[in-house]
């Protein structure tokens, strides 16, 4: 289970960066920006996770992870802003 658990919540990140700077050709602060948001979205989960309960906040999490995942999956490749809204929402599902 770790394995996994590291490979589906590492591999989207770095994915996310490569993308951003090679694909879409965005400059590093704007991709800060980006990562930035992406872990906001992680610390959101956290939080709801405190306020709410554990459970509640784990499937919130991933069935807004999974629209998120919709959204990047359904869009153009070179479309920047299903990519970026998208694999942002999917921070919520880690």
């Amino acid at each position: 289970m770790p394995f996994w658990y590291g490979t589906i919540t590492r591999l989207p990140f770095i994915y996310f960066v490569v993308h951003m700077r090679f694909e879409l050709k965005l400059d590093w602060l704007p991709i800060g920006f980006y990562v930035g948001a992406f872990q906001a979205a992680r610390a959101l989960t956290n939080i709801f996770a405190i306020i709410l309960t554990p459970m509640t906040a784990h499937i919130g999490g991933t069935l807004i992870g999974l629209a998120g995942n919709i959204v990047v999956l359904s869009a153009d490749t070179s479309a920047k802003v299903p990519f970026l809204v998208g694999t942002i929402i999917v921070g919520f599902s880690e």
